[in-house]
């Protein structure tokens, strides 16, 4: 499915790397690096919080994803809690059982996962909770809905509930979105993902989205080729033209993962926010279509 890279690449938003430690980190899958968006947010934690895990004793491989945390901001701790020589701060967490995890932000406490053998502490379940403290408002993502878009319910073979899933654990609001009968997109929404339409849009819902772009609003169109959605009057205030052609790759280097030329490779993504961590990393595109861009007044 073209439109499902093309969604995994813009929706990466821009977390710049932070140099935090001199430690090196020489596993070979850089199991105690944190990633971009952790180091981000860790840092942008402006109150304290407390990580409990209530265990019988600390794992050596959790501890160290810790320790990382603990570095990157102060504001960040930790405490390992045997509830059996604990048993009434257990009761007072109500952790009814070796390996339950909690975050504890003032007088507030909330469960966050179970360890056990093979459930270690997850750095995303980490990042969430502190996300959840530092961000000071919730960010809203609607999906279009109407024209044959790709669902996010998880109904047919193709959609987005793994993308919505996603974003929802990230501590987004996902919600779907018919303009045909709501006429205008809701106040609250931060972005609007239109992925993959079959049918034409009709006029008025070409202006409500363009009156949401002009009061700041964004916008991220997913548009398979061969396709005409009937978005060029908004696509033309954006210098945009969609090109009906196909993008192949001649190199070979599809066949590297049973792929062929209609799937282009790329590794150089030049200097933009959306894309600047990405490192040179290898990412495919199938079926994916060219567009042409050109310099609008005042853009």
């Amino acid at each position: 499915m073209g439109t499902l890279a093309v969604l995994v690449i813009l929706g990466v938003i821009n977390w710049l790397s932070v140099q935090y430690s001199a430690r090196l980190d020489l596993t070979e899958n850089q199991i105690f690096t944190l990633a971009p968006q952790t180091r981000q947010i860790a840092q942008e934690l402006a109150q304290p919080i407390r990580l409990v895990i209530f265990d019988t004793s600390p794992n050596t491989q959790d501890e160290e994803l810790l320790q990382r945390y603990r570095r990157l901001n102060s504001q960040f701790d930790y405490d390992y809690v045997n509830p059996y020589a604990n048993p009434r701060l257990a009761q007072e967490f109500e952790a009814t059982r070796p390996g339950m995890v909690f975050l504890e932000v003032g007088d507030q406490r909330r469960f966050l996962q179970q360890l056990g053998p093979d459930q270690r502490l997850s750095e995303r379940t980490i990042t969430n909770a502190i996300d959840r403290v530092v961000r000071d408002r919730t960010l809203t993502v609607y999906f279009l809905q109407g024209h044959g878009e790709y669902g996010i319910d998880g109904s047919g073979e193709a959609g987005y509930t793994q993308a919505a899933t996603s974003l929802e654990e990230k501590n987004y609001t996902v919600e779907t979105l018919n303009l045909a009968e709501t006429e205008a997109v809701p106040e609250d929404a931060s972005v609007v993902v239109v992925a993959g339409p079959a049918q034409e849009f009709f006029e008025p819902e070409v202006e409500s989205l363009s009156a949401y772009l002009e009061q700041g609003g964004g916008v991220l169109l997913l548009l398979d080729p061969q396709t005409n959605p009937g978005l060029a009057p908004l696509l033309d205030d954006w210098g945009i033209t969609l090109d009906d052609r196909l993008v192949l790759d001649t190199s070979g280097a599809g066949q590297l993962v049973g792929l062929g030329p209609a799937a282009p490779l790329v590794t150089d993504y030049g200097d933009h926010p959306i894309t600047r961590d990405f490192n040179g990393g290898r990412s495919f595109y199938p079926l994916a279509r060219p567009i042409q861009l050109q310099e609008v007044p005042g853009g």
